[in-house]
């Protein structure tokens, strides 16, 4: 066979398979799209079935049940639908499957991208925190706490982890642990203890401790005496970029000044 016609043949084998995959990934973004929530337009994280028989993100349905009550409708044929929500696995599973594989595009898969991002980032500390690593078992006190990374606020989970960070003294693990301690959250309330810990992370560091003690100072909580001297040294600490633990959240450095134009 001359050799150019060898290369046609080829080049119509590539163009046949791309033509097919170009379907094949059309007919999996119209099935995406099946699934997609009304309410959302995203594809759910948590899927469920409504009484109407569309799919819904579980979040975004049980907020419009609550707001309409007996006077709920179908988002999508304005008909009466009853409250019951039933999962469906089966379509969480395969949305993930999709969007893992490349499958699936545009913004509908954006939030599930994070989401699979998240747990290898979460995946990833897990395994840091189980060598030893006091600096992963901070952060992923932090997520739990928080219910940031995808994960559920969880405070005995949170406070596990910040609790075995701060047993190797590490200045932000104290300052979780100590934190909750005091508040009692997820553990039970042990102010003295709690402030021992805040107390330490802050003269090691970390700007979130002198950060809580300014504020606890200013207003007397606690147990802390109502003193304006040691609210301003600690709240000036949590800002002015000596820390070596500086990590303060925007809302608690405005939080900061606008307490030390205060006082």
């Amino acid at each position: 066979m001359p050799r150019s016609s060898m290369k046609r043949k080829a080049e119509n084998i590539v163009d046949m398979e791309s033509s097919s995959a170009k379907c094949q990934k059309e007919t999996l973004n119209n099935i995406a799209d099946e699934c997609t929530c009304p309410i959302t337009l995203e594809l759910p994280l948590d899927p469920v079935v409504a009484q109407d028989g569309h799919i819904y993100e579980r979040s975004a349905i049980t907020e419009l049940i609550k707001q309409k009550g007996n006077a709920l409708k179908s988002p999508i044929s304005n008909e009466p639908m009853g409250r019951q929500l039933l999962p469906v696995v089966q379509v969480r599973n395969l949305i993930e499957e999709l969007v893992k594989s490349g499958m699936i595009e545009g913004d509908k898969a954006s939030r599930w991208k994070q989401k699979i991002k998240d747990e290898d980032n979460i995946a990833s500390l897990k395994e840091a925190a189980e060598k030893g690593d006091p600096a992963a078992m901070s952060k992923l006190g932090h997520a739990f706490y928080y219910g940031s990374h995808s994960q559920k606020k969880n405070y005995q989970t949170a406070f596990g982890w910040f609790k075995k960070s701060a047993d190797q003294n590490y200045p932000p693990g104290m300052c979780g642990a100590g934190t909750m301690l005091v508040n009692g959250y997820g553990v039970e309330k042990n102010a003295v203890e709690g402030m021992m810990l805040v107390g330490m992370a802050a003269r090691s560091g970390s700007a979130t401790a002198a950060y809580n003690l300014g504020k606890w100072y200013a207003k007397g909580k606690h147990g802390l005496p109502c003193s304006i001297s040691r609210a301003k040294e600690f709240l000036q600490m949590s800002v002015d970029g000596g820390c070596k633990f500086p990590a303060l959240t925007d809302e608690n450095k405005r939080a900061a000044f606008d307490l030390l134009k205060e006082l």
